[in-house]
């Protein structure tokens, strides 16, 4: 099962696994189907995670906190926005419950299936610094 809890600037994902392991990470964005019975702090079964990369946490991002969102059986999808340069990479989990890399570059729309939603990748960097590398 999996909870997020509102903080100031993002949320906290807690997961609990079949084997009684317990995890928490901190996300910036996430999208959800709310449980309707759920209490107001704790939201229930995120569909969508979006992660601004960093050059400090992109290795974590894209290793074990990947692995602990993985276990997720709601999510559908997860986002990893790269801010050195233009490029989006999105993870979705197939009809078979793997997780398939989407890749998206500059001229390219990105399209997140879990939310029905599409946008050209430089409207996503619209108002990011102009000396990114690959930037069009």
């Amino acid at each position: 099962m999996c909870t997020a809890e509102k903080s100031s600037s993002g949320y906290w994902l807690h997961t609990l696994h079949r084997r009684h392991e317990s995890y928490a990470r901190y996300v910036k964005f996430l999208l959800l189907s709310r449980d309707k019975n759920a209490a107001e702090d704790f939201i229930r079964y995120p569909r969508l995670i979006v992660e601004v990369l960093s050059p400090t946490t992109a290795a974590f991002d894209r290793g074990d906190k990947f692995a602990d969102y993985r276990k997720c059986e709601t999510l559908e999808e997860y986002v990893l926005i790269n801010q050195e340069r233009v490029g989006v990479e999105c993870f979705r989990r197939n009809a078979e419950g793997l997780w398939v890399l989407h890749p998206y570059i500059p001229g390219e729309e990105v399209e997140l299936a879990s939310v029905n939603f599409k946008c050209a990748i430089e409207a996503i960097y619209e108002d990011a610094t102009p000396n990114l590398v690959n930037y069009q």
